[in-house]
C-alpha cells in the first residue's frame, strides 16, 4: 500500500482499489483539483480498477472563483466521468456546496443514513452537478436542494441519485469491499464499455444506442479477455482479465 499526505488530503492505494480520502472541514484550498487529477491519473496504472472519493464529517467546499479554478474543474469533471474505472463516492457526515455538486460526476454514491446535502450562499456551479442532479434526480427535487439548500441522504436514495443507505458506517465500508472484489472479478474493457452505453442513453436515440450496444459486444468477441472468459468457464477456473487501453473507445 502507498500513503501520500498533503495538507488534509490523504491518497492510498492498494492492488485493485484507489482510495482518495477527502477531509476538508471548511476550506476549499486552490490545489485540491490538482490533488484530484493527480490521484485520477495515478489510478490509470494497472493494479488500480476502482477510485474512491470518501467524505467523512462536515466538508464544505467553497471556493474563490477565478478563470483557473473554472477551466480547471471542468477538466475535472471531464476526466472523472470519462474514466474507465468505476468511480464511488462514499458520505458519512454533511457535504456543502461544491462539495455535493462534486458527488454527481460518479458512477455510485454511497451514504450514511444521517447524512446531508446541503447548499447555502456560498455554493458556485463548478463540476455542470445542476445539469446533472436533474437528469438524475428530477427537476423538483434539483430545485428543493438548490433553491431551499438541503437534502438528507435518504430522499436522495428515494430520488435516485443515491445508491445505498446505510445505517452505520462499519455496513458501508463492507458493502463497498464485496462491490470492489465484484468489479475486479470482471474484464476491465467490459466495465469501459458498459459504463459507455449507459451514459450515452442522454445524449443519443434509442435506435443510436442500440446500434452502439450492437457495436460494443462485437468489439468484445474480438479481445482476448473473451477468449479468457470462454476458456476460464470451460476450465471451470476464475478468469485472470488483462488490463488494456481502448482507443477505440
Amino acid at each position: 500500500m502507498t500513503t501520500r499526505k498533503r495538507s488534509e488530503v490523504s491518497l492510498n492505494i492498494e492492488k485493485g482499489r484507489g482510495f482518495l480520502s477527502l477531509a476538508l472541514p471548511s476550506l476549499f484550498f486552490p490545489s485540491l483539483n490538482d490533488e484530484i487529477l493527480s490521484f485520477v491519473e495515478m489510478c490509470n496504472c494497472d493494479s488500480i480498477r476502482v477510485l474512491r472519493f470518501d467524505f467523512r464529517g462536515e466538508c464544505n467546499w467553497t471556493p474563490e472563483i477565478d478563470k483557473f479554478i473554472m477551466e480547471k474543474s471542468a477538466e475535472v469533471a471531464q476526466r472523472i466521468e470519462a474514466h474507465k474505472c468505476l468511480t464511488v463516492v462514499t458520505v458519512d457526515g454533511v457535504l456543502r456546496n461544491t462539495a455535493v455538486e462534486f458527488t454527481s460526476l460518479v458512477d455510485l454514491v454511497f451514504a450514511t443514513k444521517d447524512s446531508l446535502f446541503e447548499v447555502d450562499g456560498g455554493f458556485v456551479p463548478l463540476y455542470g452537478g445542476i445539469q446533472r442532479f436533474v437528469r438524475t434526480c428530477g427537476l423538483s427535487l434539483s430545485k428543493e436542494l438548490f433553491l431551499c439548500g438541503s437534502c438528507d441522504a435518504l430522499r436522495l436514495f428515494n430520488a435516485g441519485f443515491i445508491n445505498s443507505v446505510f445505517d452505520k458506517v462499519e455496513e458501508m465500508e463492507s458493502y463497498f469491499v464485496e462491490m470492489v472484489e465484484t468489479v475486479l472479478s470482471k474484464s476491465t474493457m467490459a466495465v469501459s464499455m458498459t459504463k459507455r452505453i449507459l451514459e450515452s442513453t442522454w445524449d443519443i436515440s434509442l435506435e443510436a444506442g442500440l446500434a452502439l450496444e450492437r457495436e460494443m459486444f462485437g468489439f468484445a468477441f474480438t479481445t482476448e479477455d473473451k477468449r479468457e472468459g470462454i476458456e476460464a468457464f470451460f476450465e471451470k477456473r476464475n478468469p485472470k482479465f488483462k488490463r488494456r487501453e481502448c482507443h477505440e473507445l
